[in-house]
């Protein structure tokens, strides 16, 4: 039972790193990858009916890999989520002009917006940093002397 702290910390530093590059959009695991690219089309569509009101997506394609011909999805741009009219969804487009160059994070070879997810970001330091807490006083606690 003495155990039962350090090993709640060490599975909570385990699951915060472990899981890190992969966790939030665009994932942290891209912090470092960055590529300049050229913005080849934005667009809004359609993207079907949401209690009854139609739901628009702002949609942007850009040169990937850099320097080729080929098109990709640049990818988080809205988190995933759908404008509720195209009002909405052209002012997302606002800074992906067609022809302006843009710095794009890599994550498993695919293009995603430059910004950062705080939200996964601070989730991950804040349970590597609480459990290492919980290791270290749960590993003097387990070791303290009994009376």
């Amino acid at each position: 039972m003495r155990w039962v702290v350090p090993l709640v910390g060490l599975l909570a530093i385990v699951i915060g790193a472990l899981d890190a590059p992969m966790r939030g959009e665009p994932p942290l695991g891209s912090i470092f990858g960055r590529e300049e690219t050229v913005v080849r089309r934005a667009a809004v569509e359609p993207a079907g009916f949401a209690q009854g009101h139609p739901r628009y997506e702002a949609m942007v394609e850009v040169v990937w890999p850099p320097g080729s011909e080929a098109t990709a999805r640049l990818r988080g741009l809205a988190r995933e989520t759908f404008a509720g009219s195209q009002a909405q969804a052209e002012a997302m487009l606002v800074a992906y002009a067609p022809g302006s160059r843009l710095t794009v994070r890599v994550s498993d070879g695919l293009p995603w917006v430059d910004r950062t997810d705080w939200f996964a970001l601070l989730w991950t330091v804040g349970a590597v940093l609480l459990g290492g807490l919980l290791l270290v006083v749960g590993l003097q606690l387990a070791r303290a002397p009994r009376d």
